[in-house]
């Protein structure tokens, strides 16, 4: 009898899995719990069977609700309990549970610290498949840090152990995870390899989740190409493969990213419509992460609409969501978000206070890909001050040493904005290079260097054709 429970209880178990993969996140809870409960009931108390179950519950929690509180506690309490000597492979589990909830936090230290004291014990227990998960996972942490080489080294290390272990999945998933580090480093071509290695692989066995994360790279190397319309066709194959087989997570990110792609292009109502859809069904999901991101998208599209008390409703209601989920990185853009509606609205000063809290954070976490966008927020807030004074200037008249501090503050914009250029360049990231430039050509052409700010717009105006972006080619028209 007490067999056919614990298959019971390994059913519940593998079931809540599909369901945690798919997005079903309270079915997956559910099953859980009921599999916790089966064991205490009928008094199958295989410690190391119980504490697995538990550890899952917290990830769940964790990945799919962006319950870290809770599921830190639940983790930190089984691992007190554990017989280290008895369930190593599970007290080993933990640890490496403990390092993803940090790293869900953006507190990379402590997420390290984790995965590499639990990286050292799977390592002595020869378990390939634990060392190989934690390799990829200490791999992201590097990438979300901007240290490209060292998340390259680890991502290799994911890949050696994954060919060891003979599995197409894994081999699949280091070539996509390579693929895109490749991408920010600006080798496409090396990129877009590994990306059709994993395509190749995963159609071959038939694992459309990895089919499915794929064409988001795939899409996500020609979104930051500025070749718009090739990105809309991976992610609109993204939704149809999503809708396929169920699973509302990848379903509601391709949703977003195409959200992204309609609002690069200047439609911003129908960029609105998808980033609604996604925020409803992150919200049937129960993602806080995703339903802050959505939130805050749909702020920015109300800011850029001039429907400022609505941009300014969701932009707090995301900040309230990372804030609370501890997200710093998800801080960080909706403090942008924040300081480009206060641009639209004139209060350059709080857009600066803004600005400088979005930076602060992006150099905390060495987000390098983000750091391009508060450098641009900072010189716009700087150069809009600037104009602000010189309106003071020229009305009241003011003193000469007025016009040194203008003048000051446009070296200082002018400063931020190249520093976002650069960055901007260097990362590949063609449509925000393209959208920097921009910036700059115009205060160029403000502060009578019109051959120089020309230039940078010709070279901008050149990206936004490629991109078929129309309002960005207005803007820069209009100047011109």
């Amino acid at each position: 009898m007490k067999d056919k429970k614990q298959l019971l209880i390994r059913a519940l178990k593998g079931r809540a899995g599909v369901y945690s993969h798919i997005g079903k996140y309270d079915e997956a809870i559910k099953d859980c719990e009921k599999a916790i409960f089966y064991c205490k009931k009928n008094h199958i108390l295989l410690p190391s069977l119980v504490s697995e179950i538990t550890i899952d519950l917290a990830e769940i929690l964790a990945r799919g609700k962006s319950d870290y509180e809770n599921s830190h506690k639940i983790v930190k309490n089984i691992l007190k309990k554990i017989d280290k000597k008895k369930e190593e492979k599970t007290y080993a589990k933990g640890l490496k549970m403990l390092g993803t909830i940090f790293l869900f936090k953006s507190n990379y230290n402590s997420a390290i610290k984790y995965y590499s004291k639990a990286l050292t014990l799977s390592k002595i227990l020869k378990n390939e498949d634990e060392v190989a998960s934690i390799n990829a996972s200490i791999g992201l942490i590097y990438r979300e840090k901007g240290e490209l080489s060292i998340a390259l080294k680890y991502y290799k290390k994911y890949l050696y152990s994954s060919e060891r272990l003979d599995s197409k999945t894994y081999v699949g998933q280091a070539c996509n995870l390579i693929g895109a580090v490749y991408r920010l480093l600006g080798k496409i071509d090396t990129g877009l390899k590994y990306l059709e290695r994993t395509l190749n692989l995963s159609q071959e066995i038939e694992d459309k989740e990895q089919i499915i994360s794929v064409l988001t790279n795939i899409g996500n190397i020609y979104y930051n190409r500025g070749e718009l319309d090739n990105a809309l066709k991976y992610y609109k194959n993204s939704i149809e493969l999503s809708k396929d087989i169920g699973n509302r997570k990848s379903l509601c990110i391709a949703i977003s990213n195409i959200g992204c792609v309609y609002y690069d292009k200047g439609e911003f109502y129908k960029a609105l419509k998808y980033f609604k859809e996604s925020y409803s069904l992150s919200s049937q999901i129960g993602s806080k992460r995703m339903v802050g991101n959505n939130l805050m998208h749909i702020g920015i599209v109300n800011t850029d609409i001039k429907k400022f008390v609505y941009a300014r409703k969701y932009l707090k209601k995301a900040k309230k969501i990372y804030n609370r989920i501890e997200d710093k990185l998800g801080l960080s853009d909706v403090y942008m978000s924040l300081s480009e509606l206060s641009i639209a609205r004139g209060d350059y000063r709080s857009s600066l206070k803004f600005a400088k809290k979005a930076l602060l954070l992006t150099q905390r976490k060495s987000a390098k890909e983000r750091e391009v966008l508060a450098l641009r927020a900072m010189g716009k807030a700087i150069y809009g001050i600037s104009k602000q004074y010189t309106a003071l200037y020229l009305i009241k008249g003011r003193e000469q040493g007025n016009k040194k501090i203008i003048n000051k503050n446009i070296k200082k914009a002018v400063s931020y904005i190249k520093k976002s250029v650069s960055l901007a360049k260097k990362l590949n990231m063609k449509l925000e290079y393209a959208k920097s430039l921009y910036e700059l050509g115009k205060i160029y052409l403000k502060i009578d260097k019109t051959k120089e700010g020309k230039r940078y717009l010709k070279i901008a105006e050149k990206i936004f054709k490629k991109a078929g972006t129309k309002l960005w080619l207005k803007k820069v028209k209009d100047l011109m």
